[in-house]
């Protein structure tokens, strides 16, 4: 059996700190090594930590609060494991999760980075929905340059992949931007069964709400569509932010862009480098996606 390093960042998940190590522990895999690293957390986060007696936990503090992007690179190298995955402390891991997905590394050796679908459970809204991401590589690689298609908490990561990579500080987005640079060095692929229960609450609607946010999603954004051969000024690069943040028909007609917004998105259907890359019928296709979002189909 491959050893699995879990890596757990903590800062002040007390509430639902007990039920996602649980589910980790409980998993139906045994060979792991869950890796927690407490972000100077001021609430009883280390205690709720150091109340689990089992082998498999290691246990780390930073002294002073480094964030995420700090806190998982220091853990990287810790890592004893050929396959890194990744958990949050308010998350829920499905008791099979570690299992299918090594199976689906052990089934599929020329892919580096995997997610799953998985349940999101929005506190805000009071929603529960399962959300299906897209799952062979050549889907996820064309629509990654509209939105993220990986859930960060949900990952598994061949571990030498992610330590040439590594997180880079690219504020709130250090998982978008990490898969965007992963995308030229393998395959990838999310696992179609739910495995994973993400809990959506007020502090990501603040985050999407960031102008930082915002920033960084462009910045990725741009950087996959001149990967890809699409030359883009910025108002394009906007329009193309717009329909990563959902922005509807109602809102780009408040804004003046529907006309602009129609005719970035044949921009995109004719461009040759997209052609050539992924086919034209399949451009087309995932194109009028979009096109249909602001009927225009």
């Amino acid at each position: 059996m491959k050893l699995v390093s879990i890596l757990m960042p903590v800062y002040n998940c007390a509430e639902h700190l007990a039920e996602a190590i649980e589910s980790i522990l409980n998993q139906t895999y045994s060979n792991f090594e869950l890796i927690i690293i407490n972000d100077s957390s001021t609430d009883n986060s280390e205690q709720i930590i150091k109340s689990y007696d089992d082998r498999r936990i290691r246990y780390f503090e930073n002294s002073e609060n480094k964030g995420i992007v700090a806190s998982l690179n220091s853990l990287l190298g810790k890592c004893k494991g050929n396959l890194i995955a990744r958990m949050d402390g308010d998350d829920i891991a499905h008791a099979e999760r570690i299992e299918r997905q090594v199976q689906f590394f052990e089934n599929n050796d020329d892919v580096g980075l995997i997610s799953s679908w998985y349940v999101k459970e929005d506190s805000v809204n009071s929603r529960v929905k399962i959300i299906r991401k897209h799952t062979d590589d050549k889907h996820i690689k064309f629509h990654m340059m509209f939105r993220n298609q990986f859930l960060h908490p949900g990952i598994m990561m061949k571990a030498n992949l992610l330590r040439k990579l590594r997180y880079h500080d690219v504020s709130t987005c250090e998982d978008y931007d990490l898969w965007a640079r992963a995308l030229k060095h393998c395959r990838v692929a999310n696992v179609p069964v739910v495995l994973m229960k993400y809990r959506w609450h007020g502090k990501n609607v603040s985050l999407i709400n960031n102008s930082a946010m915002r920033k960084s999603m462009a910045y990725i954004i741009s950087n996959l569509l001149t990967e890809y051969g699409i030359e883009h000024s910025e108002q394009e690069l906007l329009l193309q932010l717009m329909i990563s943040l959902a922005f509807n028909k109602e809102q780009l007609t408040t804004l003046g862009k529907v006309d602009l917004m129609r005719s970035w998105l044949n921009k995109l259907t004719n461009s040759q480098s997209l052609n050539r890359r992924f086919g034209q019928q399949f451009v087309d296709e995932e194109i009028r996606t979009y096109k249909k979002m602001y009927d225009f189909e």
